[in-house]
């Protein structure tokens, strides 16, 4: 990924070091989405 500079396609912001920082960072970006999740997932 480092040699794509696939940091310079989506930002430094958006890697994530777990699935759980980026359902986080997703929830940030996409707050419309977050309100469509069932209770108890956020």
């Amino acid at each position: 990924m480092h040699e794509a500079e696939f940091h310079e396609h989506v930002g430094e912001e958006n890697i994530c070091h777990s699935v759980a920082d980026a359902l986080d960072r997703a929830k940030i970006v996409y707050p419309e989405v977050a309100k469509q999740l069932p209770a108890g997932t956020t």
